[in-house]
């Protein structure tokens, strides 16, 4: 588990540089002596697994600190990002909820009362009041840590990082990444509910390199000294160079920037070659599986056409799980292997996304004659309109790109006649020129009889980027 490579770490290297969050930087050896100083704290409280311990913490330091003492003593932890998101866990054996923030969130005190579960404030920097103890006894069982996936359908499935799988899970992470004991890797705001967070974090410590983190101001870090790796969103990349805040970052020619979370728009691609590093990478994931596709955006088609991972055995099937061949859409899959096989509590969602050694992810894929492939949208998101059955998400892209917009939601849904009508919701402060806007639907929807045009200030999505199209269908009258 995580704290294992921090502790052999601090073995190997205790000077050696393990975080920076917020400002605050912490080596190996502090980092060690935090974790220790924060188990022996809790231990006195009488804290112990097994169990869950639900971690309300807001600052992210604090997240990994209290989250790997917690499991060495046996706990097995699970970040909430909100009371209402604690209260939806559905977890059996809560133990108790922690936070660092006083009063605590929103609604969490009634949670708790209402619950049975304790409420325990802390922090980690007031256990190093107290000597550290070396070699003391631990649980005979560490515990283990849930992560969540995005929720673009609109519940949050809960994934295990096992002990079983959990090093040779982040051990192909950190081959994949090529991250070793030199490197920084800059993951922002990232929590520790998301895969990035969680698993960029692992790998990082496992090969004996630095994180870094920021909650507050983004620029802080893209200008830490030695920053190899990042990972960012797209609003991420256009806050930094877009605006006047990313004038002090240094341009990195060795640095690997991955973009997760959507498809970022070539305009900003370019931009962050030039201002940025020119590797810039597309990255296809999800919190089930390790990244299966990663693609160096050179060209514009790069954008689209996805270079897949092929030790991690990407498919494209059809509804009888037989591979399709060249130029046909269907269901993509990826290999389980080092990795999850399951959801927490959720025997109905685990039939319908793992089988046979395979994740399902629900996004549909076409591979070319060359083994590239494109996503072809959501399986639960195909339009059909009068009698076209599409997936949108080659159409949004198109669509953002021709308009020059942040984004695209495209959907389609029943009129009072019963017919199906297109539907376009355009990220934008303002309606956009009605010529410009005319001449891309024709070019991008010209098979389409109609379409109904919306425009959002914002679209809603989730913390990793995605679209959330239910609450975008929602909105739209």
């Amino acid at each position: 588990m995580l704290s294992t490579f921090i502790f052999a770490g601090a073995e190997r290297g205790p000077e050696r540089l393990a975080i920076v969050c917020n400002g605050r930087r912490l080596t190996y050896g502090e980092l060690a002596c935090a974790i220790e100083a924060t188990i022996q704290a809790f231990e006195r409280q009488g804290i112990g697994g097994p169990g869950y311990a639900v971690l309300a913490v807001q600052d992210l330091l604090q997240f990994w600190i209290c989250s790997l003492a917690l499991r060495e003593l046996g706990l097995t932890t699970v970040a909430a990002q909100s009371a209402e998101n604690a209260a939806a866990l559905g977890l059996d054996d809560v133990r108790l909820v922690l936070t660092d923030t006083d009063p605590g969130w929103p609604g969490l005190e009634a949670l708790c009362a209402r619950n049975g579960w304790p409420l325990v404030f802390a922090r980690w920097d007031g256990a190093l009041a107290r000597p550290v103890e070396a070699g003391r006894p631990r649980a005979p069982a560490v515990g283990e840590h849930v992560l969540q996936t995005s929720a673009t359908t609109g519940a949050y499935k809960k994934v295990v990082m096992a002990r079983s799988f959990e090093r040779a899970f982040l051990n192909t992470r950190r081959v994949m990444d090529r991250v070793d004991e030199d490197s920084r890797q800059a993951l922002f705001n990232f929590g520790g509910w998301t895969g990035a967070g969680y698993k960029s974090a692992g790998s990082v410590w496992l090969a004996g390199g630095a994180i870094v983190l920021d909650q507050g101001d983004l620029r802080r870090c893209l200008t830490e000294p030695g920053v190899s790796h990042a990972i960012m969103l797209p609003e991420q990349i256009a806050h930094v160079v877009e605006t006047d805040a990313g004038r002090e970052i240094p341009f990195r020619p060795g640095m690997r920037l991955f973009v997760g979370g959507a498809t970022p728009r070539q305009a900003l691609v370019d931009m962050a070659r030039e201002r940025l590093t020119p590797l810039v990478y597309n990255s296809l994931g999800c919190t089930e599986a390790i990244t299966y596709a990663e693609t160096l955006l050179e060209r514009d088609e790069d954008r689209r056409w996805h270079t897949l991972r092929l030790d991690r055995d990407p498919h494209v099937v059809d509804d009888d799980d037989n591979r399709l061949p060249p130029g046909e859409i269907g269901r993509i899959r990826v290999s389980t292997r080092d990795g999850p096989t399951s959801y927490l509590g959720d025997d109905a969602a685990t039939a319908a996304f793992f089988k046979d050694g395979y994740f399902y992810p629900g996004d549909l894929g076409l591979i070319r004659e060359d083994g590239r492939m494109a996503l072809m949208g959501r399986v639960t998101d195909v339009i059909n309109v009068a009698g076209h059955k599409v997936s949108p998400a080659p159409l949004e892209d198109d669509l953002t790109e021709r308009l020059g917009v942040s984004g695209v939601c495209l959907f389609s849904r029943q009129n009072d006649s019963a017919e199906e009508v297109a539907h376009v919701v355009i990220e934008a402060e303002a309606p956009l020129d009605t010529a410009r806007l005319t001449a891309a639907l024709k070019a991008t929807l010209g098979g389409f009889p109609s379409a109904r045009v919306h425009y959002m200030r914002r679209l809603p999505r989730n913390g990793m980027g995605k679209l959330m199209r239910t609450d975008i269908q929602r909105q739209v009258r």
